[in-house]
């Protein structure tokens, strides 16, 4: 099985030390007696755990900059190309190849950091593709960062190879495109161009931009669409742009701190039911809506029935009048006195959830002739809480 890699081995440019006239790997564009040139500059803090990038200067009449071959690349196959780039003012950036059967040809005019993607295929015999970098006059520059180039036909490889970042960024290829937002949950439905199965999966983590600022994300379902949930942090109802993903556990950027990926519901309110009847549940605990994906979920409250020699249960069901499973229930049998308090802590493992669900915390009387049912919240605020099983 052959997997994707970047062809450009050095495509951040972190590890040039900007010495020579042109990037490790990279040549100068030459035209007459002008040759274009690139020097080290300080570019964006980008997902290669550094900020620099090149700043190509673009001579000669044909506006040439820098190259690269590209050689040793499959006959009559397409290969995909991204690339940060920014212009200078009232100038406009260029990137395209010569020697295929169809050519790239990209251009951009921001003089703010852009993400430009396209493709070229190469003919039934190739020779070496030339990628080119330069601008639309003699004299104009550029900067270009986070080159990738890849064979669309091949696998992904989720282990580490060239076009995996230092610290674990993988940039996207394909369009999203905003579907659908979820507030009660917080999370994003997406639509992706082009085939999912077997490159992303629940668990990922996303890096994107939202009008220009980062915003991180964690994959919870992979059907026909692709569903994002932002945590505590991060909301997305548009499209977003400079998508990367990760498989690592914590990629460069990414919040690792699990209070941003919990749900807590906290209730300080002390909570009665009168005369319960016996082996009724009462919801008198308050509910929780889980989204997507696999949640670690406990709960704690205290609870009383306010009789002595009376037996009480809490329990976190799917139902408000229900118990879901004894695995999910907690509970005592007070042979002491009236008004005996319990403290509950009680784990419930992990929950895979493959739609948004309310949990809600139940109470009953297991003896009859209970008195009042009592959750105890002033003395301890009662909570349940799901923690995101993917970090």
């Amino acid at each position: 099985m052959s997997y994707k890699a970047n062809i450009i081995a050095a495509s951040s440019f972190e590890d040039w030390p900007g010495k020579t006239n042109s990037p490790w790997g990279f040549e100068q564009m030459v035209n007459g007696t002008n040759y274009g040139w690139a020097e080290r500059d300080t570019g964006e803090k980008d997902g290669f755990g550094g900020e620099y990038s090149a700043k190509v200067h673009s001579l000669g009449a044909g506006a040439e900059g820098i190259k690269i071959n590209l050689n040793k690349l499959k006959p009559s196959t397409t290969y995909s190309v991204s690339i940060r780039v920014k212009a200078t003012n009232e100038q406009t950036a260029k990137i395209w190849t010569t020697g295929g059967s169809t050519d790239l040809s990209l251009s951009t005019n921001s003089t703010s950091w852009v993400t430009l993607t396209g493709t070229f295929v190469t003919d039934g015999t190739p020779t070496d593709i030339v990628l080119k970098f330069g601008a639309d006059n003699a004299g104009d520059i550029l900067w270009i960062d986070e080159l990738f180039v890849y064979d669309t036909t091949t696998n992904f490889d989720y282990g580490f190879s060239l076009n995996e970042s230092s610290d674990g960024w993988i940039p996207v290829f394909e369009t999203w495109t905003y579907s659908s937002y979820d507030a009660t949950t917080n999370t994003t439905t997406l639509n992706v161009s082009g085939r999912l199965e077997g490159k992303y999966m629940a668990g990922m983590k996303i890096r994107l931009e939202v009008s220009g600022y980062a915003q991180y994300y964690i994959i919870t379902r992979v059907t026909s669409t692709i569903t994002l949930w932002g945590g505590n942090v991060n909301s997305l109802s548009s499209n977003p742009s400079n998508i990367f993903y990760s498989t690592h556990k914590a990629p460069f950027g990414f919040p690792v701190d699990p209070a941003v990926w919990t749900i807590e519901v906290i209730d300080t309110s002390n909570r009665t039911q009168a005369t319960p009847t016996q082996n009724t549940w009462y919801n008198i605990g308050g509910s929780i809506v889980l989204p997507i994906g696999i949640w670690e979920v406990s709960y704690q409250c205290i609870i009383s029935n306010g009789t002595a020699n009376k037996a009480v249960a809490v329990t976190l069901s799917n139902a408000n009048n229900t118990q879901l499973t004894q695995n999910y229930t907690a509970g005592y049998n007070d042979n002491e006195q009236a008004s005996a308090y319990f403290y509950i802590n009680r784990s419930l493992g992990s929950i895979n959830l493959s739609a948004k669900t309310t949990y809600y915390l139940n109470l009953r009387s297991v003896s009859a002739s209970s008195g009042t049912l009592i959750i105890f919240n002033s003395g301890t605020a009662s909570i349940i809480r799901a923690v995101c099983a993917y970090l």
